[in-house]
């Protein structure tokens, strides 16, 4: 699943609130959301799968693991929320009691569900990754919940309005765009919609190359709303 590059984009800071959103259609992330309020996040799949054409939608939360097998706190095994106070009261990350992590919980449109966990190490104003701690099946939680999203089917792009010289297109009886630019003008319109109802700069339409890019903005996408994907960059 092309998602774990998604990670470098969340950006945990000292104050975790780094949450995502990824949409992903033909084995690539085309979308993103990031919103501290992770309930927002969770207002959107149904939406995203559908207007997108989503095949699999991830939510990444930032997460604390224990590494030792008790609480050095209590002598105790860790209970819920655990994890957290000793990151936060009893600086656990630095005395390598937990571990700082990225959580990508993964749901299909074909009904599978994944977990990855990537650790990672946030020095200053730097954030060092390590490699995949864990990838494991789990039908239930986020990734549940991402599965049921994308059951509604994908929006037909063959039977987008075209509203010609009018303000709005007949969803009835058309005419309707060509499906290749009924594609552009869903992912525009929901990309725009999505941003309206973040915070500036939190929802981004993913492309492979400058032109692309270049096209979409020229679509009434805004530009701070396209970001390139880093693996299609010049030297990457």
């Amino acid at each position: 699943m092309a998602i774990t590059w998604v990670a470098d984009w969340v950006s945990p800071e000292p104050v975790r609130t780094g949450h995502a959103l990824i949409a992903v259609r033909d084995g690539k992330t085309v979308a993103l959301a990031r919103s501290g309020n992770l309930g927002s996040l969770l207002s959107l799949p149904t939406v995203v799968g559908a207007a997108y054409g989503a095949e699999a939608l991830a939510i990444a939360v930032e997460g604390l693991v224990p590494i030792v097998p008790k609480n050095p706190v209590t002598g105790e095994d860790w209970q819920s929320g655990e994890a957290e106070r000793a990151w936060l009261e009893q600086d656990g990350v630095s005395k390598n009691w937990v571990r700082e992590v990225m959580i990508f919980e993964i749901g299909t449109r074909s009904g599978e569900a994944y977990r990855e966990v990537i650790p990672f190490v946030a020095l200053a104003e730097e954030v060092f990754w390590e490699e995949t701690m864990t990838t494991s099946t789990d039908e239930g939680g986020l990734a549940g919940a991402l599965i049921e999203a994308l059951k509604k089917d994908p929006v037909d792009v063959s039977r987008v309005p075209d509203p010609g010289d009018g303000f709005a297109g007949d969803p009835v009886n058309g005419p309707f765009y060509e499906p290749e630019r009924g594609r552009v003008v869903l992912d525009v319109g929901v990309t725009r919609s999505i941003g309206s109802r973040l915070d500036p700069g939190t929802a981004k339409f993913v492309v492979s190359s400058e032109s692309q890019a270049q096209y979409l903005i020229d679509e009434g996408l805004p530009d701070w709303q396209v970001e390139l994907d880093p693996r299609e960059s010049p030297g990457s």
